[in-house]
C-alpha cells in the first residue's frame, strides 16, 4: 500500500514548517488543508502513527472532511488498525464517491482482516467505479487469489497488464497466481518481466528466487541490495556472557515456520542463551500467543524500517541473527544487508541458499548439503548433527491419534496421496505419478491443492492427467481444507504418500508420517530437492 502525496511535497517541510502549520492551526483550526499537510509529512516520512493522531485532531475540527478521512484510513491501514481503517474508508467513499483511491484500497484492508467475502464485493465495486484503473483489477485479482480462484484472478491481472503494461505489481501478482496453478514457466517469465520494469522490486526478485527452486536444473538467483552496513559492534563475547540469538520472521503464527519453532523454543535451556524475537508478521493469532512466552524478549517490528530495526538489533547486542524467511513473503533481507549482528545466518524458512548480502551462514544437515558437494551459494553451510529442524504436530491435532485400518483393506485397491503445494508439481513429477499408478493395478490418486477449489482449474488438471494416461475415475481432486479435523481425517484415506520433485516436501512428509502414512520421495541435487530425503533419513 502506497500513501498518496496528492501533489504535495512533504520533503520540503522541515521542523520549522510543521511548527508554522501548528501556529496557523492554533489561530484557525478549521483549515482542513493545513491538517492534511501536517499529517502528510509524518505519513510519508515513516511515522504514520503520529499522522493518525494529527488527523484525528484535525477531524474534530473539520468533521467528515473526505481528504482527511482518506489519509487517516491509509495510515490506519499501514499500522494494522484494520477495523478502524475499514470504517474510515467507508465513511470516505460515502461522503466523496469520487475519491476512487479509497474504493481501491478498501478491499486490501478487508482482505488483511480476513473478511474475504466483503473484500471480493468491495473489489468488484472498485472495478465498476474505476474500470480503467489497473490497481482496481490487480486488487480484485489478489482477493480472488486468496480465495483460491486463480484462473478467475488471472483474467483481472491480464486486464490490469493490458491497461498498464508498465505496472510491475500486476506482473508479480500474476506470477504468484501461475505458481498456484502449476505453471512455473509462466510464473518465472512474469517475475522477470516485473524486474525488467522495476529493477529494485525486491518482492519480485524474491519470488523469482523461490520459483527457481520449483524448476529442474535452475541456477541460483543472486539477490543484491545496495546499502550501507555498520562497521563495528559493541557486544563482545566473553566466557561469562550469555549468548544472544535473534530471530527475524514474518511467519510467527499458524505457519510452517511457527510450527517448527515451537519445539525448539519450548524445550530449550534458558541458562546460557537468550532468545530475542523480532516479529515482522502482518497478522498474529493464537499460535503467536503460544510462542511469545517462550522468548526472552519479543519485539513487534513490522512497522520498523530496515534501518530502525537494524539499529534495534545492534542495540540489543545480538550475537547471532537468524533470518527465518529467505525469499518467502514478508522477508526482511534488507535488515541483514545492514549487518546489525556479528554473525548472521539463514535457517528454517527457505530450503536453499539465500544469496543475499549479510547472510554468511546457513543451518542445514548432511542430507540437504552432503559434505564435498558443490555449493551453489554465498552462505557457508553449518551442518547440524541431526535433521536441520525439529518437528512436532500442531497443538490443534492433539497429542494422540486414533489408529485406523489401512484404507486398501477396505477399498480393495491402493490409494496414493499427493498433498504438496501445487507450485511443486512439474510435468516430470506428474508423469512419474502416472507411471506409479499404471504399474500398481487398480490404484487411485487422491490429490489435494488450493486451486482445486475452482471448478475450471479442476477441469484443466483433469485434462492434463488424461494426457499422461489417467482418467478421472482413477483420480480425486480435492481442495485444501485448513480445518484441523479434516486435515487429520484425510490421511486416513491414503495408503502411501507420493512426494513432489524436484522441490520435495518437508512439512508434508512429516505430517504424513505422523499420521502413519509412508512416504516415497526422490532425492535430488539441491537442498530443496532433498527435504523429503532428510525427513526419511532421520526418521
Amino acid at each position: 500500500m502506497v500513501i498518496e502525496q496528492n501533489g504535495h511535497d512533504p520533503l520540503s517541510m522541515n521542523g520549522g514548517g510543521a511548527l508554522a502549520l501548528r501556529v496557523a492551526l492554533s489561530v484557525n483550526p478549521l483549515q482542513a488543508e493545513l491538517w492534511y499537510r501536517l499529517a502528510q509529512f509524518d505519513a510519508t516520512t515513516g511515522n504514520p502513527g503520529a499522522a493518525v493522531a494529527i488527523l484525528r485532531e484535525g477531524l474534530r475540527h473539520c468533521s467528515d472532511q473526505p481528504d482527511l478521512l482518506y489519509l487517516l484510513a491509509n495510515c490506519l491501514h499501514h499500522i494494522g488498525e484494520l477495523m478502524e481503517a475499514i470504517d474510515t474508508y467507508r465513511r470516505c467513499v460515502t461522503l466523496a464517491p469520487q475519491i476512487v483511491e479509497a474504493w481501491i484500497e478498501l478491499p486490501l484492508a478487508l482482505l488483511k482482516a480476513g473478511r474475504f467475502e466483503e473484500a471480493e464485493l468491495s473489489a468488484r465495486d472498485a472495478t465498476t467505479i474505476a474500470p480503467r484503473v489497473s490497481e482496481a483489477h490487480i486488487n480484485l485479482g489478489t482477493v480472488l487469489s486468496r480465495r483460491h480462484r486463480y484462473l478467475e484472478a488471472m483474467q483481472h491481472f491480464d486486464h490490469a497488464m493490458a491497461l498498464a503494461p508498465t505496472d510491475a505489481r500486476a506482473c508479480n501478482q500474476a506470477g504468484l497466481a501461475n505458481l498456484q496453478l502449476g505453471d512455473n514457466g509462466k510464473a518465472v517469465a512474469l517475475f522477470e518481466r516485473a524486474l525488467a520494469l522495476r529493477a529494485d522490486y525486491a518482492i519480485a526478485k524474491s519470488n523469482l528466487a523461490l520459483a527457481a527452486l520449483y524448476a529442474p536444473l535452475a541456477g541460483s538467483i543472486n539477490y543484491s541490495i545496495k546499502t550501507n552496513s555498520y562497521e563495528y559492534f559493541s557486544n563482545v563475547a566473553t566466557s561469562t556472557s550469555r549468548l544472544r540469538l535473534g530471530f527475524v520472521s514474518s511467519d510467527l503464527r499458524q505457519h510452517v515456520v511457527g510450527l517448527f519453532l515451537l519445539p525448539l523454543f519450548a524445550h530449550r535451556s534458558r541458562g546460557d542463551v537468550e532468545y530475542h524475537v523480532y516479529n515482522v508478521s502482518e497478522s498474529t493469532d493464537a499460535y503467536t500467543q503460544t510462542l511469545m512466552p517462550c522468548a526472552d524478549r519479543w519485539t513487534e517490528a513490522r512497522l520498523m524500517s530496515d534501518a530502525v530495526l537494524a539499529q534495534k538489533i545492534t542495540a540489543d547486542g545480538i550475537d547471532i541473527l537468524f533470518d527465518l524467511n529467505g525469499h518467502t513473503a514478508g522477508n526482511r533481507l534488507g535488515v541483514f544487508a545492514l549487518r546489525p549482528a556479528p554473525v548472521q545466518a539463514s535457517w528454517l524458512g527457505y530450503p536453499g541458499y539465500v544469496n543475499a548480502p549479510g547472510v554468511g551462514y546457513r543451518l542445514t544437515d548432511a542430507v540437504l548439503d552432503p559434505p564435498g558437494a558443490d555449493i551453489n551459494g554465498m552462505e557457508t553451510p553449518v551442518r547440524l548433527p541431526h535433521a536441520f529442524f525439529c518437528y512436532a504436530p500442531p497443538p490443534a491435532w492433539g497429542g494422540d491419534l486414533p489408529v485406523s485400518a489401512l484404507p486398501a483393506l477396505k477399498n480393495g485397491y491402493i490409494t496414493f496421496g499427493a498433498f504438496n503445494d501445487m507450485a511443486k508439481v512439474t510435468m516430470d513429477c506428474l508423469c512419474a505419478w502416472a507411471a506409479v499408478l499404471h504399474t500398481v493395478a487398480g490404484s487411485r490418486l487422491l490429490w489435494r491443492a488450493r486451486c482445486f477449489e475452482e471448478a475450471a482449474a479442476r477441469e484443466r488438471w483433469y485434462a492434463r492427467l488424461l494426457e499422461v494416461g489417467l482418467d478421472r475415475e482413477r483420480v480425486r481432486l480435492l481442495s485444501q481444507d485448513s480445518a484441523p479435523a479434516r486435515h487429520m481425517t484425510i490421511y486416513g484415506e491414503v495408503d502411501i504418500h507420493l512426494d513432489t520433485f524436484p522441490y520435495t516436501g518437508g512439512t508434508t512428509a512429516c505430517d504424513a508420517l505422523w499420521h502413519g502414512v509412508p512416504v516415497v520421495t526422490l532425492q535430488g541435487a539441491r537442498p530443496s530437492d532433498c527435504l523429503g530425503a532428510t525427513v526419511l533419513h532421520h526418521v
